[in-house]
């Protein structure tokens, strides 16, 4: 049985030496990615990659008219989304729904694993993009993508594991959480992530960083972790969830808060589970 060191080792010099089969990141979202990071694209022309796209293009026409973007008038093609949204959301939406389709497997076992994954990360997402929509200086569709790739190393690892027929060993759970981290992190920096998300992998669960600096898309998705698993504003709020107000304040005024949130990251999941 491997040590998480090992495995660790064995799998990111694997993905750096492209040598192991990574879940890839769908052509269509490399390519909106390349054209928004071209400061001389358009939006004619983004609108233009998305729509080879039948599914794609439905789905953002769909999220551009729901309550949480929606402007005065309906949008009713690509290029009208792509306008209301900007190029920055559509480009972190359009990974966002491409990231479902890495989340799957041709193997029932390694589905339901996989599925579940989905769904921890899918709510992990939602929380994260409302305490980003409520913080300043932070992005809420960057924070909503933070909190969907935060375990995405457990990919990689569930298939090497099940290809070794290792899947089923004893301790495997506590093995695959020693390893996401890092192997995560590989992975992210094979799919040309910025350096805002990569460590994400590294730090996703870990409440006690303290930082000089102001809440960043670590500090999101860890105080995400916290809300999740049933942390509650107030003085008892760890130091990365007093990073953001609305754990910060009062246990009351937290909770009031906490409730107006809720609709929002209902809506959010759901977004992420059509």
């Amino acid at each position: 049985m491997l040590t998480a060191q090992e495995l660790i080792e064995e799998l990111c010099v694997a993905i750096r030496e492209e040598s192991i089969v990574l879940p890839s990141m769908p052509e269509l979202a490399q390519k909106v990615r390349v054209a928004v990071d071209n400061e001389s694209s358009t939006v004619a022309e983004v609108a233009k990659l998305i729509q080879t796209d039948v599914a794609m293009t439905a789905r953002l026409v769909q999220i551009a008219n729901s309550p949480l973007y929606r402007g005065v008038t309906p949008a009713d093609n690509c290029r009208a989304v792509v306008n209301r949204l900007g190029l920055n959301v559509t480009r972190n939406l359009v990974t966002v729904f491409a990231l479902r389709r890495v989340f799957s497997s041709a193997d029932p076992t390694l589905l339901r694993r996989v599925q579940h994954l989905w769904e921890h990360s899918a709510m992990i997402a939602a929380v994260s993009a409302v305490l980003a929509r409520l913080t300043p200086g932070l992005d809420s569709e960057r924070a909503l993508l933070a909190g969907l790739v935060h375990d995405v190393g457990e990919i990689p690892i569930l298939n090497y594991l099940h290809n070794h027929k290792l899947l089923q060993a004893a301790g495997i759970d506590a093995l695959i959480a020693a390893a996401r981290g890092p192997v995560g992190r590989e992975v992210l920096l094979a799919w040309r992530f910025d350096a805002a998300l990569v460590d994400v992998t590294l730090y996703a669960e870990d409440t006690t960083r303290e930082t000089p600096h102001a809440a960043d898309y670590i500090d999101v998705v860890a105080a995400a972790h916290w809300r999740v698993n049933g942390g509650i504003a107030g003085e008892n709020a760890p130091p990365v969830a007093r990073k953001f107000t609305l754990f910060a304040l009062g246990e009351d005024a937290g909770r009031e808060l906490l409730a107006d949130a809720q609709l929002d990251i209902l809506e959010l999941k759901s977004m992420l589970n059509y």
